[in-house]
């Protein structure tokens, strides 16, 4: 069952879960698909007290990624792409800002569409075989499991590797199983695999804000709150508020799927909280909304 955070909390914003490690017990940061550094600002800013370990393969962002994080002592970055196994691995990188496009111009060269040309299911042969056909480039990087950076309890990790987040998660399956990550705050575009591993592990899992093509805004109570935001390929997407009847693991996936026929990319954030931090995250969040109504 998908719980939908944003019920009656209709003061948080996008990415409002950064805001919220303020609020909780935080030692370690794990950025994962890093880019230029943003989020991990963010968790500088608010878990204070934690080391913000940030992994990025491209090299085309790592040196947008040093600079952000430049004389930030709790800050690292590891060139690596975070996987199931510690080995090398073919990354695609379909197009990278020239400049030009709208809100990214002090980017060029930076992508955000970069993701591992691993084959574990038929849409990963489908995207190979796609990426050979647009002879999409590709590079060999390296590749890490997540579980060898955690030693510490009360661990926040954020997962954006466009589809990879499965084999991640299964980098992460110790630490997970042990209790010693707290929340993971993951994109989502609807790969069963990710909830069942989540509920099997003891996480609770929430959706928050979703971003989607143009090509869905008509669904009837489906979309709310929407607005648009500029994308790196020079395009816009909306970002709003998904409203879903069936949110069983099933029907929350086929709704997924059936959206994403008409708009052609859709997903979420999930957020996943250990059964063990849920109460606290719950009062965090509410406290986050009151913080917001108030200010």
């Amino acid at each position: 069952m998908i719980v939908h955070v944003l019920d009656n909390l209709e003061n948080l914003e996008p990415d409002f879960i950064y805001e919220m490690l303020a609020k909780v017990r935080v030692n370690l940061c794990l950025d994962v698909g890093a880019g230029a550094g943003d989020k991990a600002l963010k968790m500088l800013a608010n878990a204070q007290q934690a080391q913000v370990i940030c992994f990025e393969p491209f090299p085309g962002n790592i040196g947008f990624l040093t600079d952000s994080l430049y004389g930030e002592p709790r800050g690292f970055v590891v060139q690596a792409a975070a996987a199931a196994c510690n080995s090398e691995a073919r990354f695609a990188i379909p197009s990278v800002v020239n400049g030009s496009e709208e809100g990214w111009e002090t980017r060029q060269g930076y992508s955000s569409l970069g993701y591992m040309q691993h084959v574990s299911t038929l849409k990963d042969l489908a995207r190979q075989i796609l990426d050979y056909t647009r002879h999409t480039r590709s590079i060999s990087v390296s590749t890490v499991r997540l579980d060898n950076f955690i030693h510490v309890n009360h661990t926040f990790v954020k997962i954006d590797v466009q589809g990879g987040e499965y084999e991640v998660l299964r980098g992460l399956t110790p630490s997970m199983r042990a209790g010693q990550v707290d929340i993971i705050y993951a994109e989502f575009s609807g790969d069963a695999r990710i909830l069942r591993l989540l509920d099997k592990l003891d996480y609770i899992v929430y959706d928050s804000f979703f971003i989607w093509l143009p090509g869905c805004e008509d669904e009837p109570n489906v979309l709310r709150r929407a607005r648009r935001v500029p994308l790196s390929i020079g395009a816009y997407a909306f970002e709003g508020v998904l409203d879903f009847e069936d949110r069983s693991f099933e029907g929350y996936c086929r709704k997924i799927r059936n959206l994403r026929k008409r708009s052609r990319f859709i997903q979420t954030d999930l957020i996943a909280i250990h059964r063990s931090m849920n109460a606290t995250f719950l009062e965090a969040i509410t406290q986050l909304s009151k913080d917001r109504a108030d200010s």
